[in-house]
């Protein structure tokens, strides 16, 4: 997993890191709903200044905290592009599947590029791109929704 929040909290075990996305996510639906009852509350019955002042003072809150913990994150450098070590492994998978004469040793076409079966690749990079496989058709719909949505505002 290459999630920043990850990297931060990895150290203190698997509870913790469940702990810690339990509460990020209970703290985002709390932020939506807040968003949806007292901001459009105030919004609409006090003024929209102060439902935007409120807005505005609590991302300059969030981004001052953010700031000020700076010093305390733990960071690693980037080590290249996801994208393109991702299609380098399909790449190689598909070479493999297609061109090769060497048998299959068991697995999917992806599993013989792990480094274990002859491959390049680390079985956990295999692993994340053998769990992108599957939702890569619901991406591709995106972008056909996206460009139908592109035409239609045009012509409004």
């Amino acid at each position: 997993m290459s999630c920043n929040f990850y990297l931060q909290i990895r150290s203190a075990g698997e509870a913790a890191v469940e702990r810690f996305f339990d509460w990020f996510y209970w703290f985002i639906q709390i932020g939506g709903f807040f968003a949806f009852t007292v901001i459009v509350y105030i919004q609409q019955e006090i003024a929209f200044f102060y439902g935007y002042l409120i807005t505005a003072l609590s991302m300059l809150l969030a981004i001052l905290i953010f700031l000020a913990g700076r010093n305390h994150y733990l960071t690693e450098p980037p080590e290249g592009s996801v994208v393109s070590r991702t299609i380098k492994i399909i790449w190689q998978g598909l070479k493999i599947k297609c061109c090769s004469s060497k048998p299959n040793a068991g697995g999917t076409w992806l599993d013989q590029t792990t480094i274990s079966k002859g491959g390049g690749f680390s079985d956990a990079e295999v692993k994340e791109v053998k769990t992108l496989i599957p939702i890569f058709p619901i991406f591709l719909t995106f972008i056909f929704y996206w460009t139908i949505f592109g035409q239609v505002c045009c012509f409004l």
